[in-house]
């Protein structure tokens, strides 16, 4: 541990880190993210917008010129043009009044539903384009190539749907509603969920990924062959089935058109059976974060912060992921009495540390004896703290291997004080 890092954490000093590329990269997925959720839902608010104007606009149908048009069957300049040269006051100019002004609301509903759908659906390709990259088999990989190229259908169509709109000021623009355009788009909506159905069949994790790497399995790992590859197997299927879990909430008051205030956090870290009776090192760290600024700050947290951690009680296994709804601080119930049923030990504790945003690092570490990573490092997570329970989005695992700094975790670059916890044993019955 590092010395100064224990010093300034214990003395209520800021460890600022410094600014690094992968903080603006972690900003820039997580903004990408945001921007794509808001597209779509802005796209769907505006399909309710769109579809009764659409409708309307169907019943209308009147004289331009010597033809008989539907009002989106003409471009708003042609409607205009026909009030100007109709005598003045006539029913014939009102009604072009009235088309021109229609073909006109038309244009600007149809243009802002096209533009969210384009803009949804090619922000949702280029993240796919990086799942792609990652997919644990070839057939996952395949159902997301797959994937890609509908979403990129999706942003076709709508992209074509806003030029034929936004082009609807001059000429005929009711093609961008047609039967044909709504059919590609029944067609793409439903392969769309077929091959997500299928992509998320495909993707592995955990013991199920090992299952299909080992030597046995359909996507065998080469370097898990011979002798020595059996050894790297096992190691990387303890590793796996021993490896802790770590899920927090972040508790605040207010939101909505009132400031937030932020209460603290409840964690869980739920640990295997193997490490009964034996004691783990913790290395916590809350994370403040801002897209406004240019780097994660790794701050010292008020004095009792990292005893607070060890200020927890052992729980029910079953009770993971349901945390409290209401702030700790009151004393604890009696710890949870273990037997040789329960192959897990789950710690509950409640960190009263108002950051606003909170994001929480930890580093697990197991004692001597214990299966150890292969890289030296303990089990790293990172979990975003929010209203709702979550579990670490970002943690190290014996196929991903060590964090790298891309990856944006403090830990590994700093540490911070480490803790204590003994882990209870079963009581004998």
């Amino acid at each position: 541990v590092d010395t100064q890092a224990c010093a300034a954490g214990g003395f209520g000093g800021d460890l600022i880190g410094a600014v690094q590329p992968e903080d603006f990269q972690l900003r820039f997925v997580v903004l990408q993210g945001v921007a794509r959720g808001a597209a779509y839902t802005a796209n769907a608010i505006a399909a309710l917008w769109v579809g009764p104007a659409w409708s309307r606009a169907g019943g209308m149908i009147t004289n331009l010129g010597a033809e008989t048009r539907k009002v989106a069957q003409a471009g708003y300049f042609e409607w205009l043009s026909e009030a100007k040269t109709t005598s003045r006051g006539s029913a014939q100019a009102a009604v072009a009044n009235e088309f021109a002004a229609a073909s006109k609301g038309l244009i600007l509903r149809t243009v802002t539903w096209a533009a969210f759908g384009a803009i949804a659906a090619g922000l949702e390709a280029w993240q796919l384009s990086d799942d792609i990259d990652s997919a644990t088999s070839k057939e996952e990989k395949s159902a997301l190539q797959w994937k890609y190229r509908i979403v990129w259908g999706m942003a076709i169509v709508s992209s074509a749907q806003l030029l034929g709109a936004a082009l609807g000021t001059f000429y005929s623009f009711a093609w961008v509603m047609s039967t044909p355009i709504t059919i590609i788009f029944a067609v793409l909506g439903i392969a769309y969920l077929l091959i997500s159905m299928a992509a998320n069949r495909y993707k592995r994790e955990g013991l199920r990924l090992w299952l299909y790497r080992c030597n046995w399995g359909r996507g065998t790992e080469p370097k898990w062959l011979g002798e020595e590859g059996h050894r790297k197997q096992t190691y990387a299927l303890l590793e796996t089935l021993q490896r802790p879990s770590v899920l927090a909430r972040a508790l605040y008051h207010g939101g909505g058109s009132t400031p937030r205030k932020w209460l603290g956090s409840w964690v869980q870290i739920q640990l295997p059976i193997a490490v009964a009776g034996e004691e783990v090192t913790l290395q916590p760290a809350m994370i403040e974060t801002t897209f406004l600024r240019s780097e994660n700050r790794l701050r010292a947290m008020p004095i009792g912060f990292y005893e607070q951690f060890l200020n927890g009680n052992w729980v029910d296994p079953t009770q993971l992921g349901q945390l409290p709804n209401g702030p700790g601080g009151k004393p604890n119930p009696a710890d949870f009495t273990y037997t040789e049923t329960e192959q897990h030990r789950l710690w509950q504790v409640w960190i009263g540390t108002p950051i606003d945003d909170p994001i929480l690092e930890l580093e697990i570490k197991y004692p001597p004896g214990v299966l150890q990573r292969g890289d030296g490092r303990g089990y790293i997570f990172r979990v975003a703290l929010g209203w709702s329970t979550s579990e670490a989005d970002r943690l190290n695992t014996a196929f991903s291997g060590e964090l790298k700094e891309e990856d944006g975790i403090v830990l590994s670059q700093k540490a911070t004080q480490s803790l204590k916890l003994n882990i209870p044993n079963w009581l004998n019955k």
